[in-house]
């Protein structure tokens, strides 16, 4: 395999070789491309709630990062968890004893998967000084209109998932805003990153009939982006409805997870949300 990636003698990692910066130019945001670029990102995300970049970073790469997530996934915590409604910090103000069996506030969402924390990604990959480089957290704060800071959560600051077969993260809103990943294998089958904009809004209001039909698998504004390995996802996930559909043959599904913090030195400090997906909660 090419050691493009691998940091120079002084730990630094020439970011030409890791991000096609010719199609990206996070280096020169401030450039009449690079202010087009995060012009047109800012407004597919305010008019779909998603923001898809193929081939962000390059072949070598994206085989460095693979190979990586692999080497580490002795280190994964196995997660297995159904989450209530209102996990995600909305939709809790009710009496479940009032509410319809089909109600969306009685569903359970099913996560199963592989969770591998920051502080067991093996090696000194090119992905953490991506996460850590400061035009990927401006470009970021551009496109999200909010500050962007990379998480130094040992645990969920930077993450990959693993999923085998039958293995998903169901219909859910986030607890955060928005959601950074990059696919890094796409799997035999199923896997899909599926989602329904504009489902819940900012001021916690859902539209629980929608939802329903999500559930029902009657809903007509489902949408399935394509995907492809390399390509990197901005997500507003705390307003729109979405899953990762289960996984079919042998191939898995592999995902980077990028967290940014609105404040420095932020970290999640939920302990039970570390123990359900990292399996421990470290001071």
């Amino acid at each position: 395999m090419s050691n493009h990636t691998a940091p120079a003698a002084d730990g630094r990692v020439d970011m030409a070789r890791v991000i096609n910066l010719s199609r990206y130019p996070l280096d020169d945001l401030d450039s009449a491309a690079g202010t087009a670029f995060t012009d047109l990102c800012r407004a597919e995300i305010e008019r779909t709630g998603a923001c898809l970049l193929p081939d962000f970073i390059t072949e070598n790469a994206l085989d460095a990062w693979r190979e990586t997530a692999l080497r580490s996934e002795s280190g994964a915590h196995q997660v297995k968890h159904y989450f209530a409604y209102g996990d995600a910090g909305e939709g809790t103000d009710y009496d479940p004893s009032t509410l319809d069996p089909d109600d969306p506030r009685n569903y359970r969402s099913h996560t199963a998967m592989k969770f591998i924390a920051k502080d067991r990604i093996v090696g000194d990959s090119s992905i953490k000084a991506v996460h850590n480089w400061k035009p990927m957290a401006d470009f970021v704060q551009r496109v999200m209109g909010q500050p962007a800071l990379p998480s130094i959560c040992p645990l969920s600051g930077l993450v990959f998932t693993i999923a085998y077969e039958t293995e998903e993260q169901d219909w859910h809103f986030d607890a955060n805003d928005y959601i950074v990943t990059l696919m890094l294998q796409r799997p035999s089958g199923g896997g899909h990153f599926e989602y329904v904009p504009g489902l819940r809004t900012p001021d916690g209001g859902d539209d629980y009939d929608k939802i329903r039909s999500v559930h029902n698998g009657t809903c007509p504004d489902v949408i399935r982006p394509p995907i492809r390995p390399g390509t990197l996802t901005l997500f507003k996930g705390r307003y729109n409805y979405h899953r990762a559909s289960p996984v079919t043959g042998e191939l898995p599904r592999i995902m980077a997870i990028f967290s940014f913090e609105r404040e420095p030195e932020k970290r999640r400090s939920d302990p039970e949300f570390r123990r359900i997906f990292y399996g421990r909660a470290p001071a």
